[in-house]
């Protein structure tokens, strides 16, 4: 049941008209539609009967295909929030991210975009499985127009339960459940976490993959 609706997302047409523009305008690397995004429309399409979520922002995942010269995209009628190194972000160079680069783009309703790129090259299953907690591991190739998630990402959401996937700084982590648990109220948290300690400090905002 759950493939069947992966393979039957449909992705909103100002944004797919967006993601061409991005594509168009890149050089070196491939881009995939991760993330929040993909995740809330799937869990929508799973939950049809009940109230839909709202995706909070865009993220856009760049991966160097090898070739020498690389460039991002340059769109005009946005804007330029942020522009951090990997330096300047806990674990992300470890994780083998270069920068994050935040935008505000006007055209699309989901406003908040951000692009996240990688050093090296990987695949399309394996930058799904780089995602920290269970129920995001999904993504969009916008070069082949295919969707992928995880087996952990598809029973997550099937049996309605939050897990994280990866180890990295606690307090991150914390404040990362706390929000996955506050989106999503009705699955439960595997393992053994006791979140009261994060419950105050969590927030909804865009630019989530910067939270300290």
């Amino acid at each position: 049941m759950s493939k069947e609706i992966l393979n039957g997302l449909e992705l909103p047409q100002q944004l797919l008209t967006f993601l061409g523009e991005v594509v168009e305008k890149t050089k070196g690397y491939d881009v995939y539609l991760g993330g929040g995004f993909v995740r809330d429309i799937y869990y929508n399409n799973l939950n049809w009967e009940s109230f839909p979520m709202t995706p909070k922002d865009v993220d856009l995942f760049f991966i160097p295909t090898g070739d020498v010269a690389k460039e991002l995209p340059t769109l005009p009628k946005t804007y330029v929030n942020y522009d951090k190194f990997a330096t300047e972000i806990p674990d992300m160079e470890e994780r083998g991210v270069e920068r994050v680069r935040g935008l505000f783009v006007p055209s699309l309703d989901t406003h908040d975009v951000q692009f996240i790129v990688y050093k090296e090259p990987m695949t399309q299953e394996k930058l799904a499985n780089d995602m920290d907690v269970n129920i995001c591991q999904v993504n969009y190739s916008v070069k082949d127009k295919i969707f992928y998630a995880t087996d952990a990402f598809l029973e997550g959401h099937e049996d309605g339960y939050i897990e994280m996937l990866h180890t990295f700084d606690f307090v991150r982590m914390g404040k990362r459940l706390a929000r996955m648990s506050k989106k999503f109220p009705k699955y439960y948290l595997s393992g053994d976490w006791d979140l009261t300690e994060f419950a105050e400090s969590v927030s909804e905002h865009a630019g989530s993959f910067c939270d300290e």
